[in-house]
């Protein structure tokens, strides 16, 4: 909106703000009342969606009822996410039972101090997106809980992802692994 068109309604709501307060001036406590109520009901709706949000959020909750059991909440974009230690240093994944392996995006790989101009592409994987070249790398920890694992096969992507991805490679290491509506267990 250009700043004429927007003085102009500035002008308009205050000549028409202005001409209902005299013409209800005699009603004015009543409306004062009236107004306070609203911006309270108001207010109460702008902090209940703030919490919801908030909720929807969720972290993940790392086996707090069972020693070998990890919790994952469903993300608010219908997905399950988990921050995990991979060589110590905090990379955020998304749970994937589409893809094979972990795979990991050229900027967590270079989180991890993969040299990507070293790397060699040399290995091939379907996508949603198409056929896309991945190189082969040794993830020397990888914790996410209660869960460890050393030495671990990972492939770094040569195209572009938004975000790594855990794969079979990774659910299989559980004994069991299961979906309740918004809410993912992965049992030892």
């Amino acid at each position: 909106m250009d700043n004429p068109k927007l003085l102009y309604l500035s002008i308009l709501l205050i000549v028409l703000l202005t001409s209902y307060l005299i013409a209800m001036r005699d009603n004015l406590p009543k409306l004062i009342k009236s107004a306070s109520a609203w911006v309270i009901i108001f207010s109460c709706f702008v902090a209940g969606y703030g919490l919801w949000q908030d909720l929807n959020n969720r972290e993940t909750i790392l086996g707090k009822k069972n020693a070998s059991e990890i919790t994952l909440r469903m993300n608010e974009d219908g997905h399950f996410h988990a921050k995990v230690l991979v060589n110590d240093v905090e990379i955020e994944f998304l749970i994937d039972t589409g893809a094979t392996h972990i795979v990991l995006s050229q900027e967590d790989a270079e989180k991890l101090d993969f040299d990507l101009s070293k790397l060699i592409f040399w290995g091939k994987s379907n996508t949603a997106n198409g056929i896309v070249a991945t190189a082969p790398v040794r993830l020397q920890s990888l914790k996410l809980g209660q869960f460890s694992d050393k030495n671990v096969l990972a492939y770094i992507n040569q195209g572009i992802m938004k975000q790594s991805l855990l794969g079979m490679s990774f659910l299989n290491n559980f004994s069991s692994v299961e979906f309740q509506r918004e809410t993912l267990y992965l049992r030892l």
